[in-house]
């Protein structure tokens, strides 16, 4: 990887990609089963370092940040998995920012565990977001591609896991689980109910 001399975090000179601040300060996040019983696995906590990376990467095509986060995720692929299906943004929310968080993390990943991606769903034209409002919203999936089994779903962010379970639905082959970039710190809250934003 070309060094960078900021960091993409705090934005220290001659830090390199995350300085070591910044790198002490990422969590490490559990694994979690999604309410459809699909093992979910985050690199990090969606806090701090972890959180503004993703945040830099969702809203200001902070591409390289997917190579940073892309490496840790790499390290929690299953040896089952066999191909790797990003969850798509919502149209008008790639054209609005410039970016598919989740398409540039599969890819990342992809190059790294040497896995092909498979895009497998089409982009909804938008998706409301409801995130942090205490409402539960149901993103809908529109399946363009067979999927063979082996199939891991990648995304940026989980909080309830309903986006992940919604896409499996979806999915004829036997999908091994989710990967993703950050996980909620109320990701294992019964109580929490807000939705992933796409």
């Amino acid at each position: 990887m070309v060094s960078i001399p900021m960091c993409a975090a705090c934005g220290a000179w001659g830090a390199g990609p995350l300085c070591e601040s910044c790198r002490q300060s990422l969590q490490l996040a559990p694994e979690r089963i999604t309410p459809a019983g699909v093992l979910a696995r985050a690199a990090f906590r969606h806090e701090g370092t972890a959180r503004l990376l993703v945040h830099e990467l969702k809203y200001r095509a902070a591409v390289r940040n997917a190579t940073l986060l892309g490496n840790p995720m790499a390290a929690l692929v299953p040896g089952e998995a066999r191909v790797l299906v990003p969850l798509p943004r919502s149209v008008l929310r790639r054209v609005r920012y410039g970016v598919d968080p989740a398409v540039e993390l599969a890819h990342s990943v992809g190059r790294i565990v040497g896995l092909p991606v498979i895009h497998a769903f089409a982009a909804s034209l938008w998706w409301p977001s409801h995130a942090g409002t205490g409402h539960r919203a149901t993103v809908r999936f529109t399946p363009i591609r067979t999927v063979p089994d082996g199939a891991l779903l990648v995304d940026d962010v989980v909080t309830t896991g309903l986006t992940i379970d919604s896409a499996v639905q979806s999915i004829t082959g036997h999908v091994v689980g989710a990967l993703l970039a950050t996980a909620s710190a109320k990701i294992g809250s019964a109580r929490d109910r807000h939705s992933d934003d796409h």
